[in-house]
């Protein structure tokens, strides 16, 4: 689990930042990281062990989606580590 740890806390905050410069999340990236949970149902163990052709993509969209849930209210705590974002006026 620690590689995953360390995947996340480094890549979350750069993807943030991302989401940051264009304002926020829009409408439509809520309503995409809203269907990642099946995908995390179906597949979520490319995320733990190295599957071909689903790891790199599984891992995108667990990125994305922590850093989305961090501009909502309250934000997200995984692993420990809080994120919380406030989308700029």
């Amino acid at each position: 689990m620690e590689p995953l740890r360390t995947f996340t806390l480094t890549w979350v905050p750069l993807i943030i930042e991302e989401y940051k410069r264009k304002g926020g999340p829009s409408e439509e990236d809520f309503a995409r990281a809203k269907t990642y949970a099946q995908e995390f149902g179906e597949k979520g163990e490319a995320l733990l062990f190295k599957i071909k052709g689903e790891t790199g993509r599984m891992a995108s969209l667990w990125l994305d989606g922590v850093a989305i849930l961090s501009f909502v209210p309250g934000g997200v705590t995984i692993f420990g580590h809080h994120f919380e974002t406030r989308k700029e006026q």
